[in-house]
């Protein structure tokens, strides 16, 4: 891990954090090392007993203007994601 993502998770209380759901959204400026990332992430919210979608959601900054998102399929990706979640939540719980 990063010593920065490392440092943020310090700040965790794990014990809030266990048993709770996620989903994955991985913003980068390209396609190169998604994978790289998510393995990473789910690593660590693996260690804080989070149950995380396995199916995260890439995002290239290039599909972002002005802080909204202007491709329509990642819109449909993210809602995708959002609901794949929230199943799986309520699966667990």
């Amino acid at each position: 891990f990063s010593a920065a993502l490392k440092n943020l998770f310090e700040y965790i209380d794990y014990k809030k954090t266990a048993g709770k759901t996620a989903g994955l959204v991985i913003l980068a400026s390209s396609k190169s090392g998604f994978t790289d990332v998510q393995t990473l992430l789910t690593q660590l919210m693996s260690y804080f007993n989070v149950i995380t979608n396995p199916r995260a959601v890439f995002v290239t900054a290039n599909t972002i203007v002005n802080d909204q998102i202007i491709d329509p399929e990642v819109k449909l990706r993210l809602q995708a994601l959002a609901d794949q979640t929230l199943e799986l939540a309520s699966k667990i719980h």
